[in-house]
């Protein structure tokens, strides 16, 4: 709970935000309350900056003040002047305790969905990994938060027969992929997918598209838009908020199958066992996501950077993120030692039982760091077909050195 002087001063400069705020053609015009707006968030991020940044202010009063001037407007009016004197007396205080009320509410408590498989087929039922983190399937249509309408303008964010990931925290969620806690949750969500594919519990199949085709070319268009899903559950109605994953994102989750070629998978659903094989496959990346010890955060973050180089259609950019990663992985923030021959030195001995394999694996992880350098100084602007496998090897490293680190964390015990 905030001090009632912090409170207070909050309050106050949210009503100086208000007062200098102008509306031009009912829109809040920045330039009138940035100063204002900046004390304000100064303020709030003092107490809240483990949930919030400075644009989440912004957006959190922007927002607030274009929903109240929405409410003042009658159909093709144009209301200019500072929102004030536009709102009168009695909305502009109620205003200020609204934006008080909802920032000092913050954390809120929230369940964000990210939808993982779209496959009508080989459903489970709902799976509870952890207290926060869940698999779940709407596979009645009243189940579904904020309700389902058929009919012809729908405008539905989450879906039935769809398995999400869903997890569930404190804190603050707006519309934007960079805030803090939603950062959080898609980083955890790509360790858990990586970990879920590294594991053969998934299988991301690449759609076959011909060529240089009308086809093809379409075929970019009709993608299906992956977005996450927050609710809000701190109002007693629901209010769900959609914020869209990139692109290249979207494109990987459109083609994430359950793996039958694993016979442990393929067994455990014969016999009646799934959601059990699943949970038990998943059970050590709950257990390092969920783990804040400080070094799980290399572990977790190399993982990221890992999955990255995987759905980025860009090579050269996946090569990097690699390279990255291996440095989150085997870095340290106090060597003093030459970076190259460090993490050289650290990857072999990690990954190598014997000396011949040693050497081997430092020449190789040498020859990655060279193609590193070239690209990032401009030397070389895109991978060839021979540093390609280079790729390939890196990323084999990356992958096998974090299986090697999961093992040494001893999650669980």
């Amino acid at each position: 709970m905030l001090h009632p002087k912090a409170i207070s001063k909050i309050e106050n400069k949210i009503k100086g935000t208000l007062i200098n705020c102008y509306i031009e053609n009912n829109w809040p015009q920045y330039d009138s309350f940035a100063v204002h707006l900046k004390s304000l968030s100064d303020e709030v991020i003092k107490h809240k900056k483990e949930w919030i940044d400075h644009l989440d202010i912004y957006l959190i009063f922007y927002d607030m003040v274009y929903e109240a001037i929405k409410e003042k407007v009658d159909a093709g009016d144009k209301l200019n002047g500072n929102i004030w004197d536009i709102l009168g007396e009695r909305k502009s205080n109620s205003l200020t305790e609204d934006i008080k009320d909802y920032i000092i509410s913050i954390p809120r408590s929230y369940n964000i969905y990210i939808p993982l498989i779209n496959n009508l087929e080989d459903q489970p039922e709902n799976i509870e990994l952890s207290k926060e983190i869940s698999l779940i399937i709407f596979k009645d249509e009243s189940q579904i938060p904020g309700g389902y309408s058929t009919g012809l303008f729908r405008f539905n964010k989450l879906q039935p027969n769809t398995i999400y990931f869903r997890q569930y925290l404190t804190g603050y969620i707006g519309k934007r992929l960079e805030s803090i806690c939603l950062k959080r949750v898609i980083g955890n969500f790509k360790v858990l997918l990586h970990q879920a594919i590294f594991l053969k519990l998934f299988k991301p199949i690449s759609p076959m598209v011909g060529a240089l085709t009308m086809a093809a070319f379409r075929n970019h268009y009709h993608i299906r838009k992956i977005s996450v899903i927050s609710e809000d559950l701190t109002n007693e109605s629901y209010k769900l908020v959609e914020t869209e994953l990139p692109f290249d994102f979207s494109k990987f989750l459109n083609n994430i199958y359950f793996n039958f070629e694993n016979d442990y998978l393929k067994k455990a659903k014969e016999k009646g066992k799934f959601e059990i094989a699943i949970a038990s496959i998943l059970k050590k990346v709950v257990q390092l996501i969920e783990c804040e010890a400080d070094e799980t955060k290399r572990v977790k973050s190399a993982i990221e950077w890992c999955f990255n180089s995987y759905i980025v259609e860009n090579q050269t950019m996946a090569f990097l993120q690699i390279c990255i990663g291996l440095e989150a992985l085997l870095g340290d923030d106090i060597s003093i030692s030459p970076l190259v021959e460090t993490l050289a030195d650290r990857c072999s001995y990690l990954v190598s039982p014997d000396i011949k394999g040693r050497k081997s694996l430092k020449d190789q992880f040498k020859k990655i760091y060279k193609i590193r350098s070239k690209l990032i100084h401009g030397n070389v602007l895109e991978l060839n077909s021979e540093q390609m496998n280079n790729l390939y090897f890196g990323r084999e490293i990356l992958e096998y050195a974090i299986t090697k680190e999961i093992n040494h964390l001893n999650l669980g015990k």
